[in-house]
């Protein structure tokens, strides 16, 4: 079994063509307060990474999708195309969006 330091985990990881979802300052902190759970194994004063261990608990996690941010358009302000093509018809942004012009 392959254990790597955590600087050499991600190394590792971009070298198979997998990017992890944490920056080496996350594993440190996550050794410290275990919110992500990172599985590691501690031999003397070194902190070791089994590289299969970690992609498999990866593949155990849920995959979040962000929510939609509402368009700018439902939620009131006006972009500076809106505000122009207005300005040029002599309208206010409100009727251009009706489309009674």
């Amino acid at each position: 079994m392959l254990y790597l330091p955590d600087s050499d985990l991600l190394d590792h990881c971009r070298t198979i063509g997998t990017k992890l979802p944490f920056s080496l300052s996350s594993l440190r902190k996550d050794r410290m307060d275990g919110r992500l759970g990172v599985p590691y194994r501690r031999v003397g004063g070194m902190c070791l990474y089994n590289p299969q261990e970690v992609l498999l608990w990866l593949a155990g996690k849920p995959i979040v999708q962000p929510k939609p941010s509402p368009s700018t358009a439902s939620i009131g302000a006006s972009t500076k195309a809106e505000r122009v093509e207005a300005k040029r018809r002599g309208v206010t942004v409100k009727e251009l969006r009706k489309g009674g012009v």
